[in-house]
């Protein structure tokens, strides 16, 4: 059981990391701005509103911590797909 957790976990991060990734390279390149961390407030700005917009690193760091676990729980329901 905790080889499967394990990898659940691994490709929960694997996922998250290309995604966001894609998201920063896709930012960038539809603005031409060159600071992808907006996405990041945008994501926080799901749980805290317009506040992330001006919250600063801590909103860059909740976002972040977000956009992990909505990937985790995603690879969580695909891997509950996968067994049914």
């Amino acid at each position: 059981m905790n080889n499967f957790l394990l990898k659940i976990l691994k490709a929960g991060l694997l996922v998250g990391t290309l995604d966001i990734l894609a998201a920063f390279i896709h930012y960038i390149i539809a603005s031409g701005k060159s600071d992808p961390f907006v996405v990041l407030k945008f994501i926080a700005s799901g749980v805290f509103g317009n506040e992330a917009f001006v919250g600063g690193n801590i909103m860059i760091v909740a976002g972040l911590i977000l956009h992990y676990i909505i990937a985790l729980g995603f690879t969580l329901f695909f891997f509950w797909l996968s067994l049914n």
